[in-house]
């Protein structure tokens, strides 16, 4: 995958995340955290393992085991959204969430042993301002959304220079399909309409199946930062979303915020955020 592939797939996958905020609380508040998880990541699972049911048979131990520590995080990360989304709003998540691009460039340093460069640095700051002028309260499931993406993509970026993307997927989908079977503990709860289910396939097909390969192989030439940065773009998605459907007018402050968000991705877009500074050897 080429890099400016990447860069346009990313922010093809944060608008499908933006949209996933906004469209799942309803059917989050009909079926339960633990049946929903299960479900999305079930169907997800199955997809993605019979699609590409070749691959599966030459995944290594090392990968499972990656796959698994990946998939634990995902796992917690849909949780604490599942959480968060039905007390609080799309665009604060989409916040949240946001606030990981600060996050990745530390964990970079020992995990990666990579430090990051002055223009990213000079990108995050900016767009960190941005999204404080976003921030309308604190929650601590938010802070954990965001901590648990940012090692969610730095762990990510270290694991897929040694295993196969779709290998990682697979034991991702299937490691989440499991954890989620140990928080469900209700029956479906009656009345649950068709759009819980439509919320329910585009959770498993476009944010998870589809989402994570994507994330994954594009991972291999983006760095963490530039991943993190597009992924910022989800509280202007949403903005976007709210705006057109007639629910939110932004204020100044927030159109600011936005323009400053696009600013930091903005800075040094061609020079900046390739991951030829990782090393690709695969074992």
């Amino acid at each position: 995958m080429s890099e400016s592939r990447a860069n346009l797939l990313l922010i093809l996958l944060a608008f499908i995340l933006s949209v996933f905020l906004v469209v799942t609380p309803k059917a989050i508040s009909q079926m339960g955290i633990g049946f929903f998880s299960m479900s999305r990541f079930l169907i997800a699972y199955l997809l993605v393992s019979i699609i590409y049911r070749a691959d599966i048979k030459s995944i290594k131990f090392k990968d499972i085991s990656r796959g698994i520590i990946l998939g634990c995080l995902i796992f917690l990360l849909y949780l604490s959204q599942g959480i968060f989304l039905p007390k609080g709003s799309p665009l604060e998540e989409a916040v949240f969430l946001s606030f990981s691009v600060v996050l990745i460039p530390f964990l970079s340093i020992p995990v990666l042993k990579v430090i990051p460069l002055k223009r990213e640095i000079a990108a995050i700051v900016t767009c960190i301002i941005g999204l404080c002028l976003l921030w309308t309260s604190f929650d601590i499931v938010g802070i954990a959304s965001a901590i648990l993406i940012a090692l969610h993509i730095v762990l990510t970026a270290n694991f897929v220079k040694k295993s196969n993307p779709v290998h990682l997927v697979v034991i991702q989908t299937a490691t989440a399909t499991l954890c989620s079977i140990f928080i469900y503990n209700k029956a479906i709860l009656p009345g649950m309409g068709l759009i819980s289910w439509v919320a329910v396939f585009y959770a498993a097909l476009f944010v998870t199946a589809w989402g994570l390969l994507i994330q994954t192989r594009a991972q291999i030439v983006a760095s963490p930062v530039k991943v993190g940065l597009i992924f910022a773009l989800q509280p202007c998605f949403v903005g976007l979303i709210w705006i057109f459907l007639g629910l939110y007018q932004p204020s100044g402050r927030e159109l600011t915020g936005i323009a400053l968000i696009l600013a930091g991705l903005a800075v040094g877009w061609r020079d900046w955020g390739k991951n030829d500074r990782l090393n690709p050897a695969h074992e």
